[in-house]
């Protein structure tokens, strides 16, 4: 036990520790380095905000009263001395209420004072005493970094404004931004969400980084607004993410985002027209998938959406994730011809393999004329005959007459010539589509 760190037990224990189990490590180990420093959330000054008139525990129910005081405490402290016209901006477009946005008064200090002397953290307290009137100095960087919240975090309504870091964070239990509202930059870049975490109607002011950012359960973005640049460069969704609703109104990148199980939603979203998704097929879900009647919808919308604003290597990507998702909701038939549309010709998208395919048709006529003709036609006159069987404009079989052929090679030269047609159709298919001819 001695040798374990917070970190690699909430890791280890998708379940989740209990807290006093943690406070054993905390004691032995408050502070520890692995190429940065790490801290227990009741050494995070923020975090005593956050929770001023309850403490989020795992094994607390959550007083819904004190929910709404939790709330109503922080956004005093972020907003108290806002202009009265700011204030009610961001009432009404929150709904929150006047209690939120009065001055933070002299009992919430004392408020606060106590919750850090509980959590003995000294550094916090020095924090408080040195910026007790947010009106008279700059507003501080609200700092989560490298934070181990191994209890349940709500920030539901929260209103974040000062330039927000969670970076390197840990949030091993379930963790909710809900109504939540950034007013600056946020950095979300390198942190672990270990259990479900809910950002369902935030807004996001300023630019948003999620790069390299890990979520082990559903993640929902759900009507969230995101009014400036977003990136979720390198990021990994190891379950649901449903992005329905959301509206991006900046340039917002998924360069490298791996969607590991389930393919992300985006119905009803609007995306801003700079926005780029990886077509890389290994960061997309495996197909056939048990989600496919999900995933097929899911790949539809973002086809749609490519078309919209004109990325034509990207929608015809998603298609061919859609047309795979939709050959395991078919029947075993219609399943059959586009398994094997995607075989020959990637649906359209492959030069390479019908042309492949016409080449190998060719030689195996040719074969075949060898090894059923027993005349003395020479090979080239034999290659010729298999070529122009395949090849509609091209004519070479002339030396060859049809009374010195079997009866079962005209059969295959009937064969030959309607599989030809069909891998040059495709041919010139994927030819159209890769150089974009009208």
């Amino acid at each position: 036990m001695t040798n374990k760190t917070v970190r690699d037990v909430v890791l280890a224990e998708p379940s989740y520790q209990k807290v006093e189990e943690l406070e054993v490590l905390l004691n032995a180990e408050t502070k520890r380095n692995l190429n940065k420093d790490v801290y227990h959330r009741y050494q995070n000054f923020w975090y005593a905000l956050a929770t001023i008139k309850q403490d989020q525990t795992s094994s607390d129910a959550i007083n819904p009263h004190a929910r709404i005081e939790n709330r109503q405490a922080w956004n005093r402290y972020m907003c108290g001395d806002l202009p009265d016209k700011e204030k009610e901006i961001l009432s009404n477009s929150l709904n929150l209420t006047d209690r939120d946005f009065d001055p933070f008064t002299e009992s919430d200090w004392q408020d606060l004072e106590v919750c850090l002397e509980k959590c003995s953290n000294s550094y916090a307290l020095k924090i408080l005493r040195a910026w007790k009137k947010p009106s008279q100095c700059d507003r501080p960087i609200i700092d989560f970094n490298n934070v181990e919240f191994d209890a349940r975090i709500l920030f539901d309504g929260f209103i974040f404004n000062g330039i927000a870091k969670f970076s390197n964070s840990l949030f091993a239990r379930e963790t909710s931004f809900s109504n939540a509202c950034f007013l600056k930059r946020v950095d979300f870049s390198e942190v672990i969400f270990r259990a479900p975490v809910d950002f369902e109607g935030a807004k996001f002011m300023g630019n948003v980084d999620y790069t390299r950012a890990r979520f082990d359960y559903r993640a929902n973005f759900q009507n969230s607004e995101f009014r400036k640049t977003v990136v979720f460069k390198g990021a990994t969704f190891n379950d649901s993410v449903d992005f329905s609703n959301a509206e991006f109104s900046g340039t917002t990148s998924f360069h490298k985002t791996d969607f590991k199980k389930i393919a992300p939603f985006f119905f009803n979203s609007k995306l801003y027209e700079d926005t780029i998704l990886s077509t890389e097929e290994g960061l997309w879900p495996n197909t056939p998938s048990i989600n496919s009647e999900n995933h097929e919808r899911a790949y539809a919308r973002l086809r749609r959406y490519m078309t919209d604003i004109k990325k034509p290597d990207e929608e015809m990507f998603f298609h061919k994730l859609e047309m795979r998702e939709k050959s395991s909701s078919q029947g075993r038939a219609s399943s059959f011809m586009i398994k094997a549309y995607d075989r020959i010709s990637v649906f359209g998208q492959s030069i390479y393999r019908p042309m492949g395919g016409l080449v190998g048709l060719i030689l195996f006529g040719a074969i075949l004329f060898w090894a059923c003709d027993n005349s003395k036609t020479p090979v080239i006159d034999r290659l010729m005959w298999s070529i122009s069987n395949s090849i509609p404009l091209v004519r070479l079989s002339s030396i060859v007459k049809p009374s010195d052929i079997s009866s079962f090679l005209r059969l295959y030269s009937v064969f030959q010539s309607i599989g030809s047609s069909v891998l040059i159709f495709l041919t010139l298919l994927a030819v159209r589509n890769k150089f974009r001819i009208k």
